[in-house]
Parts: structure tokens; sequence; C-alpha cells
């Protein structure tokens, strides 16, 4: 558990490579430290839901069917959800790395992200430079994702992460929230503010170690 914790911390810290097992990422969402003299969430008591969204150029189902047939349609579904809630939602892409073969991926992300900010007054956009450490700090209630690794970085924060999938690395755990349909997913969405969701560290630090150690 002690070594897990280290280097789960390092990962956490911005670090990248072999030394984290991480081999594809070039820049670190978590490579800047939080600065209270820049804030990026609004200073308000509503709940705070942040969209972390996928390369569009990633494969949607890579672990088994999902409840969306793409990530095109997930956004735009949870756009539609957005109106009809009185959350705050803040939507914000993976920083941009400097590997070619990822930045045409990164670029169409991104203008998909802001074409549906565009027509969403309900969505906020943070840059994607933004860190990570930033936004935990302002205190997000509750980030959303299909199956990115943020399912068990925010989950060590003690942050509740919404799954929009039953099959994904971490679904053998219990530190995220897993919707066990679509309809119950909806569900969950709708009524985040009645949500009372424990997390486990120890779980994370296991998970952690068996996916990466």
């Amino acid at each position: 558990r002690q070594f897990s914790k280290i280097s789960i911390e390092k990962r956490l810290n911005g670090e990248l490579g072999n030394n984290i097992k991480e081999l594809i990422t070039t820049k670190s969402a978590f490579s800047k430290p939080y600065d209270n003299k820049n804030k990026v969430l609004s200073n308000n008591n509503k709940l705070k839901v942040l969209i972390a969204t996928h390369q569009v150029g990633d494969p949607c189902n890579v672990f088994g069917e999902n409840f969306f047939p793409d990530f095109y349609e997930w956004l735009n579904y949870l756009s539609r959800v957005s109106k009809e809630t009185d959350y705050e939602w803040y939507i914000k892409d993976h920083p941009y790395y400097s590997d070619l073969k990822y930045a045409k991926s990164l670029d169409r992300t991104s203008k998909l992200t802001r074409k549906i900010v565009k027509e969403n007054n309900k969505l906020i956009h943070l840059e994607s430079d933004i860190s990570h450490h930033q936004i935990i700090n302002e205190k997000i209630d509750f980030v959303l994702t299909i199956y990115g690794t943020i399912a068990f970085e925010y989950a060590y924060f003690g942050i509740p992460v919404v799954m929009a999938t039953k099959n994904c690395p971490t679904s053998n755990y219990s530190f995220n929230i897993l919707p066990d349909n679509f309809n119950d997913y909806e569900n969950i969405l709708k009524n985040l503010k009645n949500i009372k969701f424990k997390i486990n560290r120890n779980e994370v630090l296991e998970y952690y170690f068996m996916k990466y150690i």
C-alpha cells in the first residue's frame, strides 16, 4: 500500500514517463500547483460538476459496450441534461500533447467542446492547461467521465466520479459511482444533490497497484 501511495502521488504531482508507468501522456494535467489568486470556479453555493472530455479519436467502447455509441453523443447528452438542472457545469479537455500523433485528435476534441459550449450557456469552458489541483482545491463536487483515468485520480482526493459505463478498468471497485444502466445514469445525474458517497482510499491504492505496478 505504501509503495502504491508513493507512486500515485508522483503521478498526481505531475510526473510522467516510465517512473509512473505512463508512456503515452507527454503533459500532465496535475503539473501546476493550486494558486489561490487565480480562481477558475465560481464563488457560489451551487453544486459544481466537471465534465472531463475524452479524445474523440479514442475508441469509445474499448472496454466493452457503454451507455453511448461515441464521445460526441455522450457530450451532447450531457449538454441537454445540464439545461434540466440548476448545477454549475464545467467542461475541460486534456492538456495539449506535443506528440503530433495525438495533436490532431486533441484539435478535433477542442473544436467539438467549444462548439457545444457556444451552443449552451449552461456549460462553462475551462482551458485545457488548467491544473486539476486548482479544480480540486476549489471544491468541485462531482466529475463525469466514461472510462478516463480521472476516475481513480479524483477518487484519491475523495471526489465522486460518475461513470457512463459498467465496463471500465475501475468497475471491480466501489470508489466510483457505477450506474446499472442508462436510465440509472440519467437518474443519478438529475439527483446529484441527494447523493452521499464515501470513498475508501485504500481501494484506490489497491486498484492503482494492480493496474500500474
